[in-house]
């Protein structure tokens, strides 16, 4: 902060030392409360450009739900939470590999916001994971649900709980209902119930936890 505040008097200066990007949100904003000369300057309309584009690159980071959470609390996020443009990069960063799979110009199309398209391949995930719990693919569970996939959400009708318990893979049940998975969904009690019954161990542990 010291070096940036030597800067005010050169804001054109200023302002490329606060475009690194090694000067993080938290760092510029610090610096924007400092003092009454420099909330003065950040109030400058391309020194708010900017603390919005370190905003975007912070919140590009975080995982959906973990984003929700945020945008949802704060109030100095929202122009980058509502902003499409933000949603475009986040669908880029995030699935970029998986676009060609679906028809992500016809959605554009239809009207759907970059948004929404977020929200539909986050909701796609839930194949995958399901996928992953009957090959009792453990690193691939691990790596869906670090990244947000649902834990809840059916596919087909059958939750990924519920599958794990079928397969008798205490690990996997583990690792579900340590990321939220809720054994007391009531589509999945019956179900989760008949599966849970033939593995003892995996039964103690659904419902002991629950």
């Amino acid at each position: 902060m010291t070096t940036f505040t030597s800067l005010l008097i050169n804001p054109e200066l200023l302002y490329l030392q606060l475009a690194d990007d090694n000067v993080t949100y938290t760092d510029m904003k610090n610096f924007c409360d400092g003092s009454t000369e420099t909330r003065r300057i950040c109030a400058r309309p391309r020194f708010v450009d900017l603390l919005q584009e370190k905003i975007a690159n912070l919140l590009l980071q975080i995982r959906y739900p973990d984003l929700i959470t945020m945008c949802d609390a704060f109030a100095e996020v929202q122009q980058v939470c509502t902003s499409d443009e933000f949603w475009e990069r986040k669908v880029l960063r995030d699935f970029e590999a998986r676009l060609h799979v679906y028809n992500i110009t016809a959605r554009r199309e239809r009207g759907d916001t970059w948004k929404d398209i977020y929200v539909f391949l986050m909701w796609m995930l839930r194949v995958d994971l399901i996928e992953a719990v009957y090959e009792q693919n453990i690193a691939d569970v691990r790596r869906l649900v670090d990244f947000g996939a649902d834990v809840n959400l059916p596919t087909d009708g059958d939750y990924p709980l519920r599958a794990a318990a079928y397969t008798g893979n205490a690990e996997m049940v583990r690792v579900l209902m340590k990321n939220g998975a809720d054994p007391l969904l009531p589509k999945m009690q019956i179900a989760l119930r008949h599966a849970a019954y033939r593995h003892p161990e995996i039964e103690a542990l659904i419902y002991h936890s629950s």
